[in-house]
This record gives C-alpha cells, sequence and structure tokens, in this order.
C-alpha cells in the first residue's frame, strides 16, 4: 500500500503504532516503529524514518530483541545515507542486509533495493546498478511489490549515465577546440609581440585558459576522473 497509496498507508502504519503503545506490547510497538519507519522509507521522508527507526531500535535492545534491531537498523541506515552520513549508513547497512538476507527471504528484492538507493545516493552507480540487477533476477514473489521503485532506479541511474557520458563528449570536443585555439593564439601572439608588446596575445591565452576551465568543469560534473587519467590529461596543471 506504501508505494501505491502513501497516505492512507501513513494513516494506517500510525494507527498501529496507537494501538500497539495502548496495549503496552513492547514487541507490538518496536514492529510498528519498523512498520513506519519503512512507510516513510516508501515516501522518501529520512528524517521521519530516522526517527522512528531510532525508536525501534532502542526499545527493541531494552529487551534484547536481535532480529527487531536489525529490521530498524536497516532504514536507520538508510535514513543516515539519506542525511549526508554516507560512511556510517553504507557500513552499517551492508552488514544489516546480509543478515536480513536470511531471515527475511521474501523481501530480498526490497532489501537490495533500499542497498541500491543508498549507493546511488552515495555516487557509486555500478554497484547500485548490479544490486538491483539482482533484485530484479530474484524469484521469490513477496517482494515483487517494489519491483516498480526497483525500475524506476534503474531508469534514473541510466538516465544519469548517459549525461554523463554526454557530457564527457562535449568535453572532450571542447578541450580539443581550446586547445587548437591557444596554439593559434601563441602562434599570433608571437607575430604581434613586437607590434603592441604581446598585449593580444595574453587576451588570447587567457580566453583559451577559460575554454579549458569549462573542459575540466565537463570532466568534475561528469566524475569520470578514471577516463581523465586513460586519456593522459592533467587539465589542472594548465589552468
Amino acid at each position: 500500500m506504501a508505494d501505491s497509496y502513501p497516505d492512507q498507508a501513513l494513516q494506517h502504519a500510525r494507527r498501529a503504532l496507537a494501538i500497539a503503545r495502548e496495549i503496552a506490547h513492547p514487541f507490538s510497538i518496536v514492529n510498528a516503529h519498523v512498520v513506519n519507519a519503512m512507510v516513510h522509507q516508501l515516501r522518501r521522508e529520512p528524517s521521519d524514518s530516522l526517527a522512528h527507526a531510532e525508536a525501534g531500535m532502542s526499545l527493541a535492545r531494552t529487551y534484547g530483541m536481535t532480529h527487531e534491531i536489525a529490521k530498524a537498523g536497516l532504514f536507520n541506515a538508510w535514513a543516515l545515507v539519506m542525511l549526508g552520513r554516507v560512511v556510517q549508513g553504507l557500513a552499517e547497512m551492508r552488514g544489516i542486509v546480509a543478515e536480513l538476507r536470511v531471515e527475511w527471504r521474501q523481501f530480498v528484492p526490497h532489501l537490495l533495493g533500499i542497498l541500491a538507493d543508498a549507493l546511488a545516493a552515495a555516487d557509486r552507480p555500478s554497484e547500485a546498478l548490479a544490486a538491483i540487477e539482482e533484485a530484479l533476477s530474484d524469484q521469490h514473489t513477496g517482494g515483487s511489490y517494489y519491483k516498480a521503485e526497483l525500475l524506476r532506479l534503474k531508469g534514473a541511474l541510466l538516465e544519469s549515465r548517459t549525461a554523463a557520458q554526454s557530457c564527457l563528449e562535449k568535453a572532450l570536443a571542447r578541450r580539443t577546440f581550446a586547445a587548437s585555439a591557444l596554439a593559434r593564439a601563441q602562434g599570433h601572439g608571437h607575430h604581434r609581440a613586437s607590434v603592441d608588446g604581446g598585449g593580444q596575445r595574453a587576451r588570447s591565452e587567457t580566453a583559451s585558459r577559460a575554454d579549458l576551465r569549462v573542459v575540466y568543469r565537463g570532466f568534475r560534473y561528469a566524475r569520470f576522473a578514471g577516463r581523465k587519467k586513460a586519456l593522459g590529461m592533467n587539465l589542472r596543471g594548465q589552468l
């Protein structure tokens, strides 16, 4: 329900937590917090998900509910990544996913989807896509409800890769143009140096260096540092 009717799902989750608190049943309260954390994760509300996850983990520790600590911890880790605490969140999530894959076998697509979402947010698209492909190939039907979200995330990652590749190609073309312009400017500058004291050359080189800065920004945006090294290009030294 959370992915198709998010508002209704949130109402039911809150109602479940209220009932659990009313009957003062610790296990039910912990699980209600986990459900609320999951609903907020599906709604992409990390702060709210974190609040319920932390509450569930705290109560689960009090009563020694090991598995419930892991369940709440999954959404806690996801929220940490989304809120900028990437290293801590990913480190916690990897261990939790490995643990829950046994107990939550039918929900593996959801587990891997959460991991992929975190990896994408951490700028690790290849790892994210690998997790998505594994999730989509899972044969258990329990996690089929998460397939739409997996496909959405996969599409977003592939679109990002296409945009990055396009940026890289434009940057390469721009660099070729800038290098050619710089060479022409240097030659022209030598020819005019005796007339204007090198002023034209300085202006041309300044313009060409501006072109090179555009190229470098393109590479930085595309996040292809490895590709830059492979091409033998070190633009920083020229800027």
